[in-house]
């Protein structure tokens, strides 16, 4: 989930207890308040009552007793309704694990009707009495659900609520009148209008519909309607909207920290939470408050960025995720509460001690000689020095590598290339005998001695042992601009795809199910490249606040690194 903006892929790395799935220090990290976390279960718990309760037939005796107390058409009606609460519960638990105010608020009402549905639809006084339990247990944690939107960052829902009723009136007036053969009695308005609300309740038709079009049809308004509310509904409960406010100090923080990945807090999608001198880089994907990297500024000051980070995000309504943290960050993020998951390894060249001497960097000392012998040469300078017809054939180049296809990356990438912002940053250039260039590395600053790979872009029709040959370059003449270490790609979960024949059966199985992964994303293949240069593996990790937020997460991180988008498994070879 981890991925430079190249061939793309996950990355980090891990100690032999992480790869076994064990998260350092769980046992000793406080943990979240639980009521968001039990009430959104509770919730989904009721939600499923209700549609089991609905399903299943009443009891005849109690059916007897009800007869006498309300009509068959009302109990029929509180049936769709407690049905209906059902899937509205299941919708909202979402919004409880995220301590959103008007998710508590529409679940206390909904979990309060159903009582009055569970009674009306078959006397089922044991569901009314659970459910008015947990409503009741429900107001009691009332202050637990403060993330509130304010009124300019409510996603507009009136719109679309208005759009479901025209929908589903003008769908109903249209079956009805296109089906009028079936209809036993002669269409009026004010008859189209009360057949129409009736069957977007689930109370069924009310003017004898006939034949197959009176089975079907009121079910399908009823769809159509409850559909339609449902979005509306999930559209009312997304996060807040955020309005990004680059802080003043950013660029400040960014050059003083020593994380190879700090410099991509700059980009342009990146928000900042500041306590202090620390500050904590992230962005809202979906549902989730996804951060990268670790928190910028001196360590001592990063647990004050990171419970500001989490207030913010619960303020918002939002899941927390750390993407791509490296170890010292990781105990932080544990202190905090959340609980960290070894991602793989970043590969780390120190320039000072690389060699083409030896087995371990064979292939890439082989791909340099032919490069060599094939005419190839390289230059590496910074990018605010490229002349501007230089920068026009690298960015022709650049537009032709990626044909249309989105850029990807996030915690690794920046995003923008040959902007005039990242003039510090580093360009190493491999072009042929001819001069013309082929392909280029893009370098951005870490920490006053440092390089951070961020793009790599290449011909078509340039020579496999390019990039090869770009990287033993980049290694060679760096270290004459003053940079002493360079970051290179992420390998996802490297330690499993090393692991020997010896390894548990867990490990198999788990390298087994990569190598599958690899058909489709570059896994393996980012994994061999790094071994090539013999670099020295850094880890990084994955911090959740709970097992039940693994999915949208995931789902967060592949979207924010570009791996979702159209094309994007379309992994392109180096």
């Amino acid at each position: 989930m981890v991925a430079r903006d190249t061939t793309a892929v996950p990355a980090a790395r891990a100690d032999p207890a992480a790869v076994h799935g064990s998260a350092a220090g769980r046992g000793r990290a406080r943990r979240a308040w639980p009521a968001p976390r039990l009430a959104a279960a509770l919730a989904a718990l009721a939600g499923l009552l209700n549609l089991v309760s609905a399903l299943l037939p009443a009891e005849a005796d109690r059916l007897r007793v009800l007869d006498r107390l309300v009509p068959g058409a009302v109990s029929a009606g509180a049936t769709a309704a407690t049905a209906a609460a059902g899937v509205g519960l299941l919708l909202l638990a979402g919004g409880l694990r995220r301590r959103q105010r008007l998710a508590w608020l529409a679940t206390v009402g909904l979990l309060g009707g159903s009582v009055v549905f569970n009674v009306t639809k078959g006397l089922d006084v044991e569901e009314a009495l659970v459910e008015a339990f947990l409503a009741g247990l429900l107001v009691s944690q009332a202050g637990r659900f403060t993330a509130r939107q304010g009124p300019l960052q409510r996603p507009a829902a009136l719109r679309p609520a208005l759009l479901v009723v025209v929908v589903t009136a003008v769908y109903s007036a249209l079956g009805l009148l296109a089906n009028a053969d079936d209809v036993a009695v002669p269409l009026t308005l004010p008859r189209v209008v009360r057949e129409t609300g009736r069957m977007a309740a689930g109370l069924g038709s009310g003017i004898g519909l006939e034949g197959r079009f009176g089975r079907v049809f009121p079910a399908s308004v009823a769809a159509v309607f409850y559909l339609g509310a449902l979005v509306v509904v999930a559209r009312a409960l997304a996060p807040a909207l955020v309005r990004p406010v680059r802080d003043p100090g950013l660029a400040e923080a960014v050059a003083a920290s020593g994380d190879s990945l700090a410099y991509f807090a700059l980009r342009d999608d990146r928000l900042s939470v500041r306590a202090g001198d620390a500050l904590v880089s992230w962005a809202p994907v979906g549902v989730v408050a996804l951060a990268a990297g670790d928190p910028l500024g001196p360590p001592a000051g990063w647990p004050a960025a990171v419970a500001a980070f989490l207030a913010e995000a619960a303020g918002q309504g939002r899941i927390v995720a750390v993407l791509g943290c490296g170890a010292a960050a990781a105990r932080t993020w544990q202190a905090a509460g959340l609980t960290t998951i070894y991602l793989g390894d970043e590969a780390v060249l120190e320039l000072d001690r690389f060699s083409l001497e030896g087995r371990a960097v064979r292939v890439a000392r082989q791909s340099w000689r032919r490069a060599l012998r094939a005419g190839l040469t390289a230059t590496v300078c910074r990018a605010g020095d490229l002349d501007p017809r230089e920068l026009a054939s690298l960015r022709t180049l650049s537009a032709h590598w990626r044909g249309g296809t989105p850029g990807r990356g996030f915690s690794m990438a920046l995003g923008r290339l040959f902007d005039p912002r990242d003039a510090a940053g580093f360009l190493v250039v491999g072009r042929d005998a001819a001069g013309h260039a082929l392909g280029l590395l893009h370098l951005v600053p870490w920490d006053g001695d440092g390089a951070s790979l961020d793009t790599m872009r290449r011909d078509r029709d340039a020579p496999a042992i390019l990039n090869d040959f770009l990287v033993v370059e980049a290694a060679r003449r760096l270290p004459a601009l003053g940079v002493r270490r360079l970051s290179l790609n992420f390998s996802f979960l490297r330690a499993i795809l090393e692991a020997g024949s010896d390894a548990g059966l867990r490990l198999r199985v788990a390298r087994w199910g990569l190598r599958r992964l690899s058909r489709w994303f570059p896994i393996r293949s980012l994994y061999r490249f790094n071994k090539k240069f013999a670099p020295a593996w850094q880890p990084r990790y994955l911090a959740v606040q709970a097992a039940e937020d693994l999915a949208p997460v995931a789902l967060a991180c592949l979207r924010a690194e570009g791996l979702l988008n159209r094309g994007a498994w379309a992994a392109r070879s180096r």
